[in-house]
Formats: structure tokens, C-alpha cells, sequence
């Protein structure tokens, strides 16, 4: 495998202070601007929260116009804080869950969104 540095970059910030930084940037040149899916996982405390908050929130972040968050904890800061910074903005569907059961499926995340 070759890996090769991207002339664009993103910086790596941590939210753990959680700055109000209310200005959500959509827009960006991250891939090209080509549509992605992807998941964001990893053990607890190994910053996949700040990395996500970054990639949704960064200039040269990702486009994006849903956000589907499954999260067993979903009363901490950074979690909260996505939820105020997302949830005003009607064209872009902000969907939490903390439920195994309550999960949208691939089939159904489309009419979801259509009755936003």
C-alpha cells in the first residue's frame, strides 16, 4: 500500500473545552467534494468524537446533509454540543441513537429524511 499526503489539510482540534463556535461550514473540498458514507469508530477515549465534530465543522471538511449518531452515551458535552450546532439547521437532518433497536436501516434512511 502507498500512502501519500493530501495537499489538503485538517487540523486536528480538541473539543473537550468545546468552544461555541456556532458557524457550520457545509462546504469543502475534503474528497474531492465526492459523496462518502462512513463510520467513525474506535475505543473509548481514542478522540473518533473529535475527529467526526472536526470533519463536519472544518472548511475543508466534509459535505454533508445527514447525520446519523449512535452513541450509548448521548448526554456528554461534545454530543450535546453537535446536537445544538446541527438541530437548527433545517437542510440538514441531525437523526441521534442510543438504542440497538431504534437504529434506522440502509432502506429506510431515505424516508427519514423525506419527513424531516
Amino acid at each position: 500500500m502507498k500512502i501519500e499526503t493530501s495537499a489538503l489539510q485538517v487540523p486536528v482540534r480538541n473539543f473537550d473545552g468545546l468552544a461555541q463556535d456556532s458557524a457550520l461550514r457545509k462546504h469543502g473540498n475534503l474528497f474531492n467534494g465526492m459523496s462518502k458514507r462512513a463510520l467513525v469508530v474506535g475505543p473509548s477515549r481514542s478522540g473518533e468524537t473529535n475527529v467526526m465534530i472536526i470533519l463536519l465543522t472544518h472548511p475543508n471538511g466534509l459535505r454533508f446533509e445527514n447525520v446519523y449518531l449512535y452513541c450509548k452515551s448521548l448526554y456528554q458535552p461534545k454530543y450535546k454540543y453537535l446536537r445544538e450546532l446541527l438541530t437548527p439547521l433545517r437542510e440538514i437532518g441531525y437523526y441521534e441513537y442510543s438504542e440497538d433497536e431504534n437504529i434506522a436501516t440502509p432502506e429506510n434512511i431515505q424516508n427519514i429524511r423525506n419527513n424531516f
